[in-house]
């Protein structure tokens, strides 16, 4: 998964350069559906907006680097937007209260006691 996120961050940096390049709008247009693409890959394609602004920032001036600033607000506030993510809920939710202490004891003691790391009731 890791190669895969890379790689992806990798064809969208390559249709940035060409956008710069050439101009050409689906360029850009192919640049963000990669983007978009990579979150199914991995959500570490979030770094992607902030590398593209730097690079325009720091190489591209001729380029609106507010444009891709911009652009990386917008894609990161919908992922960072509380109202939108949903709640975990059953076995992945997180608990916080009094179980918690029973949990962290059964893990010292599957790690300490038995030694073995087994997950089995003795």
């Amino acid at each position: 998964m890791h190669i895969l996120c890379g790689t992806c961050i990798l064809i969208a940096l390559h249709f940035l350069l060409r956008y710069i390049e050439t101009g050409k709008r689906s360029d850009y247009v192919f640049q963000w559906l990669v983007f978009l693409l990579g979150f199914g890959v991995m959500e570490s394609m979030i770094v992607y907006p902030a590398i593209a602004a730097a690079y325009t920032l720091l190489r591209a001036r001729s380029v609106s680097s507010a444009r891709f600033r911009c652009s990386a607000r917008r894609s990161c506030s919908g992922f960072c937007t509380p109202g939108l993510c949903r709640t975990a809920c059953g076995t992945y939710s997180l608990h916080f209260d009094t179980s918690l202490f029973s949990t962290l004891a059964t893990y010292w003691k599957w790690a300490l006691v038995h030694g073995t790391g087994s997950t089995t009731n003795s």
